[in-house]
C-alpha cells in the first residue's frame, strides 16, 4: 500500500454539485457522465494510475470509482465526499464499451479476460471488492493514512507481511485480510514486478541502487507510478538493506 494525497475535485463535479437548489440535491446516483467520468479519471491521475489498494496498474475500463468508508455507511454527503473516493482495480478483469481517460497509455496492459460481473468470481475477489462494506476506521489501514506504508513488509516471493512493530500488526493483519491482499494472483503479480525491477541489481553499484530506489518512489513523466512499486520498495529496503536513510 501506498499513501495517495487526496487533491481537489475535478472543476466540473464541484460545479455540478454547485447546481443544487431547492428542488433538486446532487446525490451519488445521479452523478453521470461526464461528471462521472471526470471524477473516475482524476483519481486514477492522483493515484499514479494504481490500484488505490493493491497497486497494480489500472485504467478506467480495470477499475471503479471505490468508497473508502462504505456507502452503507455514508448519508448523501458523504457519498460524493471527494476525500472519501478512490480508484480500486476490477480484480484484473476489464469492462466493455467503456472509454478511457484521454492520457491513457496505449503499453498499459489489458487483461485478457473479460467479464461484465468480476464480482461473480468469488474465489479472484480482493481489494475493494473483498473489502465490501467492511470498514472500521480504527482497524482499517487507509491508503489516505500518511504512514500507511510502515504498516506493511512486502518480499521477494510475493508473500505481504506486517511490520515488526507489535500496535500495528494488528491493523495491518486486519487489513491484508479484508482486502485479500495475499491472494495467488497478486502473490504471482507482485513476484514477476519484484523480479523484474531487481534484474541484475547484484551487479549494480551503491549508486545506481539509490538511484533505481528513488525512481521506484516517484512518478515518470507521465505521471505514472511503476506498478507494484510499493513492493518493490519494500523488498530493496528490507532484503538490500537501500533507502533506509531516505
Amino acid at each position: 500500500m501506498r499513501f495517495i494525497r487526496k487533491g481537489l475535485e475535478p472543476e466540473r463535479v464541484r460545479l455540478w454539485k454547485n447546481l443544487e437548489n431547492e428542488n433538486w440535491s446532487p446525490t451519488w446516483n445521479s452523478l453521470q457522465a461526464p461528471e462521472k467520468t471526470d471524477l473516475h479519471c482524476a483519481l486514477i491521475q492522483e493515484q499514479g494510475h494504481l490500484c488505490c489498494y493493491c497497486g497494480s496498474r489500472i485504467r478506467r475500463s480495470t477499475s471503479h470509482v471505490e468508497h473508502l468508508r462504505p456507502q452503507s455507511l455514508c448519508n448523501e454527503q458523504q457519498k460524493l465526499d471527494y476525500k472519501n473516493l478512490l480508484a480500486s482495480c476490477n480484480c484484473g478483469y476489464s469492462q466493455r464499451g467503456m472509454s478511457e481517460c484521454e492520457d491513457v497509455d496505449p503499453e498499459d496492459s489489458v487483461p485478457e479476460e473479460d467479464l461484465s460481473h468480476p464480482v461473480d468470481l468469488a474465489d479472484a475477489l480482493h481489494c475493494a471488492y473483498k473489502k465490501a462494506d467492511w470498514y472500521d476506521e480504527n482497524v482499517f489501514v487507509s491508503p489516505l493514512e500518511a504512514d500507511c506504508a510502515s504498516f506493511f513488509r512486502y518480499w521477494s516471493d510475493g508473500n505481504l507481511t506486517v511490520s515488526s512493530d507489535p500496535p500495528t500488526q494488528h491493523r495491518g493483519a486486519e487489513t491484508i485480510k479484508r482486502l485479500g491482499l495475499n491472494c495467488q494472483r497478486l502473490k504471482k503479480l507482485r513476484i514477476e514486478a519484484i523480479e523484474g525491477a531487481l534484474e541484475g541489481i547484484e551487479y549494480s553499484s551503491g549508486e545506481d541502487r539509490d538511484k533505481l530506489f528513488q525512481g521506484f518512489n516517484k512518478l515518470d513523466a507521465t505521471g505514472r507510478l511503476t506498478p507494484f512499486c510499493a513492493a518493490i520498495v519494500s523488498v530493496l529496503r528490507e532484503e538490500f538493506g537501500i533507502g533506509h536513510d531516505t
